[in-house]
């Protein structure tokens, strides 16, 4: 009834209604796991990162074995400026679940924040080895090679995308610069 009832208040508007609703049904369930993802996501969308931060840990602790939780918590890690405590984390979840591309690119994203931009291109590779068809993990492999400086291999994945996708704005700004600085 108060998971019901919080939902009913998030799509009146009555955000703050819902989320004290969440709150106590959360307290009272035996197994909140499905409580806590709505919870976190409600706190996020009303602008409370730290709140939804410590839903996002009490989900993982929950459920460790689901890449989505991970996933999501280190997003929010990264998100909140907490980038050597995403990068913990995500390491950890590459670990877990070394088939998910996600848990890689997200994990090359904290390594760009924390100055490990070799590990950075590892990752990016990773994910795209597992989802090679995902242009977003191919541009951030592209330029965290442009940031290490390995040009050649930057142009490579370039003209790979540029063939893929056409006219693209952002591969194109990028070919241009990885061209002028080779």
């Amino acid at each position: 009834v108060l998971h019901a009832h919080a939902v009913v208040m998030w799509q009146t508007g009555n955000h703050q209604s819902a989320i004290t609703s969440l709150d106590k049904a959360v307290l009272l369930a035996q197994t909140p796991v499905d409580l806590l993802l709505p919870l976190a996501q409600m706190h996020y969308t009303s602008g409370n990162i730290q709140a939804a931060l410590k839903t996002m840990q009490k989900l993982v602790t929950l459920s460790p074995d689901t890449p989505d939780t991970a996933i999501n918590l280190g997003a929010l890690l990264i998100e909140a400026g907490q980038y050597a405590e995403a990068y913990r984390h995500l390491q950890s979840a590459a670990s877990y679940f070394p088939d998910n591309p996600d848990i890689y690119f997200n994990l090359g994203v904290a390594q760009k924040h924390v100055h490990k931009l070799s590990d950075t291109v590892q990752s990016y590779a990773r994910a795209i080895m597992l989802n090679p068809e995902n242009p977003q993990y191919r541009l951030a492999h592209a330029n965290a090679l442009i940031e290490i400086q390995a040009y050649d291999e930057a142009l490579i994945a370039l003209n790979d995308l540029d063939s893929r996708y056409p006219r693209n704005a952002d591969v194109l700004e990028r070919l241009a610069f990885t061209l002028t600085q080779s």
